[in-house]
């Protein structure tokens, strides 16, 4: 699935140069923009997970791993009046 994200940015990039040199220079710039920023986006939250993610498929930060272990409790309720 990721490798479609990333075509998906190519085929933004290049249907912008392509309006832009087709003479719609308004409408290639915005979409051709957008589809960079989207690829910046991309870049920046892939490095973030690797960075968070102590193995492949690690586990979020501060959630268990161990299955067997119980889950966390919810905040405690009031005491009973």
């Amino acid at each position: 699935m990721r490798t479609v994200r990333w075509v998906m940015v190519g085929v933004g990039v290049v249907a912008g140069a392509v309006l832009i040199a087709a003479g719609a220079t308004l409408v290639g710039v915005v979409i051709a923009g957008l589809a960079v920023m989207r690829g910046v986006v991309m870049l920046t939250i892939g490095r973030q997970m690797q960075r968070r993610a102590p193995g492949r498929h690690g586990a979020r930060r501060g959630w268990r791993t161990d299955p067997t272990s119980p889950s966390p409790s919810p905040s405690p309720s009031p005491p009973p009046t």
